[in-house]
């Protein structure tokens, strides 16, 4: 299962793919300041890599015309909409994996600084925001949470929107 947050100038692209069974991160790719063909190419591969495996990714904005294209190379991708609603349980999701379920990351001193950098707030409505401090990056986060996601809701996410081109 693998988890996926598109960047390319400012923000990075990243990607997390999880051994489900034995609970670790097996790779994890992390770029930017690169062509969406070529990112898209380093996807595709990486899927490849891992028996094709299943990729779940940030549909919004840029994410959109990619998951069309990477689904046009075979990816099986399944878009997940990051929303107010859906993120504190996205994120909440990888918390749990990592505290409660034993998920072993990679040891990387970009992802360890990005966890370190990602906070919660309580909004004065009462709801929980999530997301990196000011300067910081959140890339890593998303894509692990991302992939920790499928790994509970393989294909049945209900902020989804089903790829057309998903095999």
């Amino acid at each position: 299962m693998a988890g996926l947050d598109f960047g390319q100038t400012t923000d990075f692209t990243s990607m997390s793919v999880l051994d489900t069974v034995e609970m670790r991160e097996v790779e994890s790719l992390r770029f930017n300041q690169m062509s969406w063909s070529d990112q898209r190419l380093q996807i595709a591969a990486m899927a490849r890599r891992w028996n094709g495996c299943e990729v779940h990714a940030e549909w919004n904005s840029i994410g959109d015309p990619n998951i069309e294209e990477l689904g046009k190379m075979g990816v099986r991708v399944v878009a997940f909409k990051t929303t107010a609603q859906s993120k504190p349980p996205l994120i909440q999701g990888l918390y749990v994996a990592l505290h409660e379920e034993g998920l072993l990351l990679l040891k990387d001193p970009i992802t360890r600084h990005e966890f370190r950098s990602f906070i919660s707030k309580q909004t004065s409505s009462g709801h929980w925001q999530y997301e990196a401090q000011e300067g910081a990056h959140d890339d890593t986060v998303i894509a692990r949470a991302l992939a920790v996601y499928g790994q509970h809701n393989p294909r049945q996410v209900q902020h989804q929107r089903r790829n057309p081109f998903y095999k």
